[in-house]
């Protein structure tokens, strides 16, 4: 059932079946799938690349990929927003410290 804009009214949708329980979204499965493939063929050329850089941009490289695998908590006014800061402080081997945001 729809209403006069043709939005479906509270608690009814266009297919009231609705997905079967324990069905998978294809499409990150799929890229997942061409990810895995992609990285295991260049596997040496990556550690290379990553022995290669320098600490402090590890360090960065890290804090922008975590995020797609730790799950974050937002703790903050306007937790609708979707937005997530990442605030991390580098300690250099001299001891002087360096503030990196994402």
């Amino acid at each position: 059932m729809r209403d006069s804009n043709g939005q479906f009214l509270k608690g009814h949708s266009g297919n009231p079946n609705g997905r079967p329980k324990g069905a998978k979204n294809k499409t990150p499965r799929d890229i997942k799938k061409l990810l895995i493939e992609f990285v295991s063929g260049k596997i040496d050329n990556i550690e290379a690349y990553w022995d290669a850089m320098p600490e402090e941009k590890k360090i960065i490289e890290l804090a922008k990929y975590l995020k797609f695998v730790v799950p974050a908590k937002i703790e903050n006014e306007n937790k609708n927003s979707g937005e997530v800061s990442v605030k991390i402080k580098y300690i250099k081997k001299d001891n002087s410290s360096e503030n990196v945001e994402d």
